[in-house]
């Protein structure tokens, strides 16, 4: 039993929209609609493995695009959730519950991943691993967008010391889950240049202000969001 069970058991972390960066991802990477049943196809790709897909919203969003979609998660709960949700919606998804570091898939099967908010929230060298294999089973050229906590985030720190840049949070509904922050050589480490080819690298940083009149900065989020190419022999 996974510690996310609790999480995703008690519904503290459904989200049912897909994240802007997703939605982003495939408009500027896979394919933009362009009418109502038309679309620019800047990509010929079929199959998306969702990486730590959740309760399903992201694999929803692709499958409705037309993607063949694959969401894995080392929470029972969240599957069976997402499960729900794509028989709700009349969608054809494919849900297992495995972690990210041995994925029961072939080589060379997705033409993309998508990993939002899961890297970080491991350790490291489990990070590493899963990176690996998410190279493994992406084909020649196939994508990967994956987004991390960046130690540039006001919230760096917070929590208890588990190792470098590494915390265990003590609240909110991921109390007692690792949450890492990603520097730049640690990047690096995750994604070697000679197997994941940068075709767009971004640090976003965002504010969210009190409530007040004022609108005084409470907090600063930083997020690497990152979209790389697979290089390696046919």
């Amino acid at each position: 039993m996974s510690s996310w069970d609790t999480v995703y058991g008690d519904r503290l972390m459904t989200i049912w929209e897909p994240h802007d960066i997703v939605v982003q991802f495939v408009a500027r990477f896979l394919k933009k609609r362009q009418g109502y049943d038309n679309h620019l196809i800047h990509r010929d790709a079929r199959r998306i493995l969702d990486l730590g897909c959740g309760n399903g919203a992201q694999s929803v969003f692709l499958a409705r695009m037309g993607y063949e979609v694959y969401g894995i998660d080392v929470s029972e709960e969240a599957i069976n959730v997402a499960r729900e949700y794509a028989n709700q919606e009349a969608l054809s998804i494919e849900f297992s519950t495995e972690g990210c570091d041995q994925l029961s898939f072939q080589s060379n099967f997705f033409d993309a991943v998508i990993c939002h908010g899961v890297l970080d929230h491991i350790p490291m060298e489990k990070a590493i691993l899963s990176a690996q294999e998410v190279y493994r089973v992406l084909s020649p050229g196939g994508l990967l967008l994956v987004s991390l906590a960046s130690v540039r985030s006001s919230l760096f720190g917070e929590g208890l010391s588990a190792g470098r840049n590494t915390y265990v949070l003590e609240d909110g509904p991921e109390e007692g889950e690792i949450q890492h922050y990603f520097d730049e050589e640690e990047i690096s480490m995750l994604l070697p240049s000679s197997q994941f080819h940068f075709i767009d690298a971004r640090h976003k940083l965002e504010e969210e202000l009190t409530g007040s009149a004022d609108l005084v900065p409470e907090v600063m989020k930083g997020r690497w969001v990152l979209t790389a190419e697979i290089y390696k022999e046919e």
